[in-house]
């Protein structure tokens, strides 16, 4: 007479090997879980890391670039309102004392050409 114990096993029947359990399946559940909280912690780091590197780039050769412009505008719109005040001078005193302040923002407005070219190879780099 024949057992259960005896009787061959069926494929598919009794595979413990095979089928995992309730404990199998949470324990890959909760490390597929672990898994991909680790690979949007790396990927939002580098992400993170990227956009500093974008920032600090902006803030340290942009920013002065645009500051270093905005200051040429401004020199040469004084500049140019200076000229009525040029052809408005009645006497020589007048007229020598507007050239002599024509002169310096001419001066000023140089520097600040200067300083956008020194910036720009700053950026072509």
């Amino acid at each position: 007479m024949t057992t259960a114990s005896d009787a061959p096993e069926l494929p598919g029947t009794n595979s413990r090997s095979l089928r995992l359990g309730i404990k199998g399946r949470l324990f890959g559940a909760f490390g597929a879980v672990a898994g991909l909280t680790v690979l949007a912690s790396a990927v939002g780091f580098v992400s993170y890391s990227r956009l500093g590197e974008t920032l600090n780039t902006i803030t340290s050769e942009n920013v002065p670039a645009m500051n270093a412009s905005l200051r040429v505008a401004k020199a040469s719109a004084e500049i140019a309102a200076t000229a009525p005040a040029l052809l408005a001078a009645t006497d020589q005193a007048q007229t020598a004392a507007t050239l002599t302040m024509l002169g310096a923002k001419q001066q000023e407005l140089q520097r600040w050409i200067e300083a956008v070219s020194t910036t720009g190879t700053t950026l072509r780099r």
